[in-house]
């Protein structure tokens, strides 16, 4: 039998991680909160575009302002509802924005209830940097709502307040019936928060849904239109992705076809930039949006305060609506090209609008093309009559070629004697 021994390599072994245990536990320090707030600030890094998501809800206002007594709160407050006749709105404590839009008299190719915004499809946020060199972005902090309801109106205030002195406010002001709200951007205190000599950033996105059972078509009207350098419009294509950069543009609009979300600037803007991407490649079932649109807007800010003041009409891409408003934000419909853009807007627009006021739009659009054909009927009479003579004299021309086929001169002449 092996007599058993003992190994001196493993008592040496032992020794030294006991050694290195002590060394460990009474040589490396604690981890202080200084340590821990610095690694936020890499993680929250000025290089970065984004705030980073992970810390997104532990922004502490010492970190943008610079005075440790006044806390940024990361309770998340009561999100806000809000009904008028035509509308019914969602606006987040997070972000501020509008999250839901609901149209209520309209429902979409399913005959489902008509959402142009849901389920995190629009975002709504501004991008400044503080003087301390970060980038903030209001879309991850969050608001505190105030209502003040009367006989005409709801105005909803969402918060961000980070002292009694201190804080910034989106102002809603919804109309007991319609679709256009006032919406302002303002704040208090903020002059030594925000770098003045940095952008400051109004980011605007839309996925839009699919409302209609022909996406390729609905695609195919749904496209980015502004308004530019006093009452000039442009858009852009609606066939394939595209960008573009304007001045002193007035309004934006994303287009989905028959609806429209369309956001007014009181003071046009400058470098603005613009995309439309296109967000499916087949038609079926499972496609769910058209448009990934996007417009970033540069805000002006006054004595280093927010104080911008917009229009923002979410509803039906109707011309009868639309002409209420001002700005010409109808220009945000495609009538047509050229001249058959002139009778559309002018004589079918009209004329559909008067007639479905009495009949269905089915009816309607037959009754447009009675009216239409006899509006052309004196052209078109006048069409049958010549097709009439030409076929009734088409045997003597025929008789008049082959009888002076070899003079030219001749058969013309004898040729006009029949006209």
């Amino acid at each position: 039998m092996e007599e058993n021994k003992i190994d001196p390599y493993q008592i040496l072994g032992f020794v030294i991680l006991m050694i290195a245990f002590v060394w460990y536990v009474y040589t490396v320090p604690e981890i202080s909160s200084n340590e821990i707030k610095s690694d936020l600030d890499q993680m929250v890094d000025p290089q970065n575009d984004e705030i980073s998501s992970d810390v997104e809800d532990l922004i502490v206002l010492d970190e943008i302002s610079n005075e440790s007594n006044d806390v940024l709160s990361t309770k998340k407050f009561e999100d806000v509802y809000i009904d008028n006749e035509d509308l019914s709105l969602k606006i987040d404590s997070k972000g501020g924005m509008i999250s839901k839009a609901l149209l209520k008299k309209f429902n979409d190719y399913k005959g489902d209830s008509l959402y142009l915004f849901k389920n995190g499809n629009h975002n709504f946020s501004i991008k400044f940097i503080t003087n301390e060199g970060k980038k903030v972005d209001t879309k991850n902090l969050f608001f505190s709502p105030k209502i003040v309801t009367s006989s005409e109106e709801t105005k909803v205030t969402m918060s961000l307040k980070l002292s009694d002195k201190k804080f910034l406010n989106f102002e809603y002001i919804i109309p007991d019936k319609g679709y256009m709200i006032d919406f302002s951007i303002k704040s208090f205190g903020f002059n030594n928060i925000v770098n003045d000599q940095e952008q400051v950033l109004l980011n605007w996105d839309l996925k839009a849904f699919r409302l209609a059972k022909s996406v390729d078509y609905e695609n195919r009207y749904s496209q980015l239109y502004y308004q530019f350098e006093g009452n000039d419009t442009d858009y852009l294509s609606s066939y394939s992705d595209s960008s573009d950069n304007e001045n002193e543009v007035s309004w934006i609009s994303y287009g989905q076809h028959f609806f429209n979300s369309i956001l007014v600037l009181e003071e046009s803007s400058d470098n603005v930039f613009f995309e439309s991407k296109k967000m499916f490649e087949d038609q079926g079932k499972d496609v769910l949006f058209t448009k990934n649109y996007t417009s970033i807007i540069p805000i002006k800010l006054k004595s280093g305060e927010f104080n911008s003041k917009f229009n923002w009409f979410i509803g039906p891409n109707d011309y009868d609506v639309l002409k209420n408003y001002e700005n010409e934000i109808y220009e945000s419909i495609y009538f047509g090209w050229g001249i058959f853009g002139w009778i559309n807007r002018f004589i079918y627009f009209p004329l559909f609008g008067f007639l479905s006021n009495y009949f269905s739009a089915g009816l309607a659009v037959i009754l447009m093309t009675v009216i239409t054909r006899l509006a052309m009927s004196p052209v078109t009479y006048k069409t049958y009559l010549s097709q009439a003579r030409m076929k009734v004299i088409r045997p003597e021309i025929m008789d008049l070629n082959e009888k002076f086929k070899n003079d030219a001169i001749k058969k013309q002449q004898e040729t006009m004697k029949l006209y």
